[in-house]
C-alpha cells in the first residue's frame, strides 16, 4: 500500500498472518507542517486474533487494525535502530525548542561556562550543517539538479 522506506522494510502478506505472530507499523516522523523527516518509528504488535474475513487484525496491546489500509512489516533488528534515532531526534527537537524560549540573559555565566557553552554549540552547529549539507545533496541526486543549476 505505502512505498518503501528503508531498504530493511518487508511487508507480511495479509494471507500470512498468523494468530501470536509478531509484526511492526510503521509512523513517518513529519515536523512542522508536513515536512518529511526521512525517520520513520516502528510500532511492534503481536496478533490475538484475526477475523474470519481477514479484513481486521486485533493486537494484545488492544489496537486493531484494518488489513486494507495498513502494512504489516517483518520485525527485524534495524527496525530498534531507526527508533533509536527517532527517540534522539525528537529529543533535540525538544531541546531547541526550549532554548529558543529562554531570553538570552539567561546565556550569560561565567567567562569559563560560556566558553564551554559555545564549543558545545559549535559542535551541534557543524553537525547541524553537515547534515544539511548531505540532505541538499541527496535530494539534488533524487531530482537530477545540483546547486549550481
Amino acid at each position: 500500500m505505502l512505498y518503501k522506506r528503508n531498504e530493511f522494510e518487508e511487508i507480511i502478506p495479509k494471507d500470512d498472518l498468523r494468530v501470536g505472530m509478531k509484526f511492526c507499523t510503521r509512523e513517518i516522523i513529519h515536523y512542522g507542517w508536513a515536512q518529511d523527516t526521512g525517520l520513520t518509528f516502528y510500532y511492534s504488535h503481536v496478533i490475538q486474533r484475526i477475523t474470519p474475513k481477514r479484513t481486521k487484525v486485533v493486537c494484545e496491546d488492544g489496537f486493531e487494525f484494518n488489513t486494507r489500509e495498513v502494512d504489516f512489516y517483518k520485525v527485524v533488528p534495524e527496525m530498534q535502530a531507526e527508533n533509536e534515532k527517532v527517540k534522539l531526534y525528537r529529543k533535540m527537537i525538544r531541546l531547541t525548542n526550549d532554548l529558543e524560549k529562554l531570553p538570552a540573559t539567561d546565556f550569560v555565566s561565567s567567562g569559563e561556562e560560556m566558553r564551554e557553552a559555545v564549543k558545545h554549540l559549535y559542535l551541534f552547529h557543524e553537525f547541524v550543517m553537515k547534515n544539511k549539507e548531505a540532505r541538499e545533496q541527496k535530494e539534488s541526486t533524487r531530482y537530477g539538479h545540483s546547486k549550481e543549476n
